[in-house]
């Protein structure tokens, strides 16, 4: 009758059981899905940056114009105020195409 019953060291040669290949295969599952997650969210994110760089970049180009000699330029003070009290500062300032762009004078 032994010849009919595994001995308990010969399970353990046998292979996996069902059990364990179905668990193996739900925990590649996940990895998976918490992978592709993050590829998504990588992408959403750089297609963000990309945005912001090129606004920056035409932001940047609007300024740089205002520099140019057929920008309207003047002087005066700017003034902030907060709970702590005001600082007051003289600048140049230039005006073209809806922008205004300041420059500390005394810098």
């Amino acid at each position: 009758m032994s010849g009919r019953h595994p001995t308990p060291g010969a399970r353990a040669q046998r292979g996996e059981t069902l059990t364990e290949t179905l668990v193996a295969i739900l925990v590649c599952a996940l990895a998976a899905v918490v992978l592709m997650t993050a590829v998504v969210t990588a992408a959403n994110v750089n297609s963000s940056a990309r945005t912001r760089d090129d606004t920056m970049k035409t932001e940047e180009s609007a300024a740089s114009s205002l520099t140019s000699s057929t920008a309207e330029k003047y002087s005066g003070t700017v003034t902030f105020s907060t709970g702590a009290g005001s600082s007051s500062y003289n600048v140049y300032y230039s005006k073209g195409d809806g922008i205004v762009s300041y420059i500390d004078a005394n810098s």
